[in-house]
């Protein structure tokens, strides 16, 4: 949402999410088709990515609810806009960084290590 991501810098990666959806057309004949509430998908994705995850698309289209305001809210918020948040929360949780972990894997016999 908030810029170009570079593929090594990806990592976990959900790539079909609704994360805000507005009160339209989908709602009318669905009231599940809403997600209103910024507050529980900020919550859900800063989960996610203390898990380690790192991008999310959402994948609602233009012309059907979508809020492009409110993403852009949900990823500042979530740091999702920091190029070195999956590090730093990797770091935060695993006691390690990502580079020496993969080091220490590779010592072990790991042939090939993505972290």
């Amino acid at each position: 949402m908030l810029g170009e991501v570079k593929p090594g810098e990806l990592g976990f990666t959900q790539c079909h999410e609704h994360l805000l959806i507005s009160k339209g057309k989908s709602f009318e004949i669905n009231p599940a088709l809403c997600i209103d509430e910024p507050d529980k998908s900020i919550q859900e994705l800063k989960t996610y990515g203390a898990a380690g995850g790192r991008a999310v698309v959402d994948a609602q289209p233009g012309g059907c609810n979508r809020d492009a305001a409110g993403l852009e809210e949900i990823s500042r918020s979530c740091g999702f806009s920091d190029s070195n948040y999956f590090s730093k929360v990797f770091k935060r949780y695993m006691k390690t960084s990502p580079g020496q972990l993969r080091k220490q894997l590779k010592a072990q016999g790991y042939v090939s290590v993505r972290v």
